[in-house]
């Protein structure tokens, strides 16, 4: 500070320094309480307000200088002030309590720097672990005017996800924004058409509209974190053995047993859509509450094709919480789970293959465990 001959400075109100004031509270008039030489009042005081930093508003803050002078009948006045800011030291910190995005530049002396800026994430970055696509509308049915989606979960038990900056890659565009957070269980869905969904799917919350449109003939879906890492990607297809009721038929791709976190990129681990036009933001999955579990897993018994080796188990619809393994013994004693291939299909399907068919004797059934 450059002054003659005195000064009160208020921050944003508050009385943080002065020079020479009056003895007596200030008024508009006051005259200072002292002189101070002309070879000092050219030259800058250093004045230390860290003390008062707690007085400082992100949203903007005023410096209020009354200038005192020593007579009225003084031939020469002088206030200067100057503000300088310097970088946080000595055990001082910044804290954080949500996601943020800071600009800020340096000050060296005599200049500012350019400005720097970045985006700090304070809460749990997802992974593959903890994040998931649940369902997808890639080819909705002519007669469902609700259009694409996709839904992504946060199948973590305890962790809430920060999605800042997560962003589709592949199939389509789309970035979640600055502090988008999923609780743990929670859904997101990104729609084409927000008018068209929400006519058809009202009161399901849409976390934004995303740009481009999937492939009905299958394509490759990607996701990244705000670094560009990859957190998951798989490639969908619309030929047996993925689901071909959500090629068009009015179903979407349901993922099953999401908080199981299963390979995408398997057709095994979907399913389609118990319901036309899908569930999206919700699940039409049925709990397993106990009981049998073939009565809960299968809505028919299952049955052997001998002419072709199709193994076929009608699963019961949204029979989520059991796995449906086919096995083959040649003795009843020992049972494989090897030489199957999975043909998909409603119901499903699989075929066994060399070298086990063809033996003397095979004996075949289905496995049901709770996942």
């Amino acid at each position: 500070m450059k002054y003659d001959d005195g000064f009160i400075a208020y921050l944003n109100g508050v009385q943080v320094a002065s020079r020479n004031p009056p003895s007596t509270a200030p008024a508009w008039n006051s005259g200072a309480g002292g002189s101070h030489s002309d070879s000092l009042a050219v030259q800058f005081e250093e004045i230390d307000l860290t003390a008062h930093k707690e007085l400082l508003s992100p949203t903007g803050n005023l410096l209020a200088i009354h200038g005192l002078n020593f007579g009225s009948g003084s031939s020469d006045f002088l206030i200067v002030p100057e503000i300088e800011a310097t970088t946080l030291s000595g055990g001082d910190s910044l804290s954080l309590s949500t996601t943020s995005h800071i600009r800020a530049r340096a000050f060296d002396g005599s200049e500012w720097s350019a400005l720097n800026e970045a985006t700090f994430i304070v809460g749990v970055a997802p992974n593959a672990a903890t994040l998931a696509v649940s369902e997808l509308m890639y080819n909705p049915a002519v007669t469902d005017p609700a259009g694409e989606f996709i839904e992504v979960m946060n199948i973590s038990s305890v962790d809430g996800l920060d999605l800042t900056g997560v962003h589709f890659n592949d199939g389509i565009t789309f970035t979640f924004p600055l502090a988008y957070t999923l609780a743990p269980g929670e859904r997101a869905v990104l729609v084409r058409d927000s008018a068209a969904f929400a006519a058809v799917h009202p009161g399901v919350p849409i976390a934004g509209i995303f740009e481009g449109a999937f492939n009905n003939g299958g394509e490759l879906v990607a996701i990244s974190d705000s670094l560009g890492n990859e957190i998951l990607a798989f490639t969908y297809g619309n030929d047996l053995p993925w689901p071909d009721h959500a090629d068009g038929g009015g179903s979407s791709l349901v993922l099953i047993a999401p908080k199981s976190a299963p390979d995408h990129g398997m057709p095994q681990n979907w399913r389609a859509s118990t319901a036309p036009g899908g569930t999206p933001g919700g699940t039409d999955a049925v709990s397993y509450h106990g009981g049998d579990l073939l009565t809960y897993a299968l809505a028919e018994p299952a049955s052997l094709d001998f002419s072709t080796g199709n193994l076929s188990a009608p699963l019961a619809p949204g029979a989520d919480d059991v796995e449906v393994v086919p096995q083959w013994s040649a003795d009843l004693v020992n049972w494989n789970e090897d030489h199957f291939d999975y043909l998909g299909g409603e119901p499903r399907q699989w075929r066994i293959h060399s070298p086990p068919l063809g033996g003397p004797r095979l004996f075949f059934r289905l496995k049901v465990q709770v996942r």
